[in-house]
């Protein structure tokens, strides 16, 4: 599990020049964010107690400055910090946990996830979407054909007389990749709260599909694509998060993301 915090951390160090660059400074520091409070979760259900989490999250604890730009350097600063840190847990992660029961339980679940997925290299890529998706489900789809990757979207597939689950199982049979549009389109508060001025949550089959897929292919092979004003579940925070913006940013990280699950991805298509 830590392996997994280091490599998704290593992957933003490498996003952080492009966010430089492209004055993606906010889009930068929402991702470091979400990947500060997984690893903290990852770090509390590895050890017992919560010393080692705890001391996590003094150590890549950011001040909030004036303006993104000026807190990424600290933000930055902070990941480097608790990559560190992780490293250093991790060499000495066998004296914390007793190593064959460790290398028993990490050979069942590699079993487990080579059984479950399908077979690599599959150039299908499933696109989770609500009613809306906020105008992104076209755009999102074209740009995965421009990579030279087959998006699947269910409402274009035929019905051949199949129940909506049925339809949804059969198409995500032979399918590589999904990417889930959360994008706001229903509205949920609690019982005691003043109902929401706009819709604040993704539609429930967005949350259901994405579920399925994390199962299904791994987190490592599934990326929500998010709008802003939406209220995301605590319990999906393991996998990357890329804010939908309309000058398209999103497809630099989109297309970064499927090249590092494996696909052959030549990011000069970016410019066409």
């Amino acid at each position: 599990m830590l392996v997994e915090r280091i490599r998704a951390g290593d992957d933003l160090v490498s996003k952080a020049e492009i966010a430089e660059n492209a004055d993606g400074h906010s889009d930068w520091i929402f991702l470091f964010s979400k990947w500060r409070e997984h690893t903290i979760a990852e770090l509390r259900a590895v050890y017992d107690g919560d010393d080692i989490s705890l001391e996590f999250d003094v150590w890549t604890r950011t001040t909030e400055r004036a303006s993104p730009r000026s807190t990424f350097p600290n933000a930055k600063s902070s990941l480097e910090t608790g990559l560190k840190k992780l490293r250093d847990l991790v060499e000495r992660l066998p004296l914390a946990i007793e190593p064959d029961s460790l290398h028993a339980r990490s050979a069942t679940v590699d079993k487990t996830l080579r059984e479950r997925r399908p077979s690599a290299n599959s150039l299908n890529v499933f696109i989770i979407h609500g009613r809306t998706a906020g105008g992104f489900r076209e755009s999102v789809a074209r740009f995965i054909e421009q990579l030279g990757l087959s998006p699947v979207i269910l409402a274009e597939q035929a019905n051949e007389g199949r129940t909506l689950i049925e339809k949804f199982e059969a198409n995500a049979l032979d399918v590589g990749y999904a990417i889930a549009l959360l994008t706001p389109e229903d509205r949920a508060y609690g019982p005691e709260d003043e109902p929401p001025p706009r819709p604040n949550r993704a539609r429930q089959n967005v949350m259901l599909e994405l579920g399925y897929f994390m199962a299904k292919l791994g987190r490592e092979n599934v990326v929500a694509l998010q709008q802003e004003g939406l209220e995301v579940p605590t319990d999906i925070l393991g996998i990357v998060y890329i804010p939908l913006d309309d000058a398209g940013a999103w497809k630099t990280l989109l297309a970064r993301e499927l090249r590092a699950a494996g696909y052959d991805i030549d990011l000069s298509k970016l410019l066409g």
